[in-house]
């Protein structure tokens, strides 16, 4: 219960930072994780986009 309490807290807080301009690399170096993990962890926590019908 605890690591999805701190799991959810990071994804907020790297979303925020990523607003806020935040590269990557430096999220990932204040999380104490690769910038590639941080840039996964935003993609899967955004809501799928829809493509409009053609």
């Amino acid at each position: 219960m605890l690591e999805e309490v701190t799991g959810a807290a990071l994804m907020v807080a790297m979303a925020d930072a990523r607003g806020e301009g935040w590269g990557l690399r430096k999220i990932g170096t204040s999380a104490g994780i690769s910038h590639e993990q941080v840039r996964r962890m935003l993609a899967e926590s955004r809501p799928a986009r829809e493509h409009p019908a053609r």
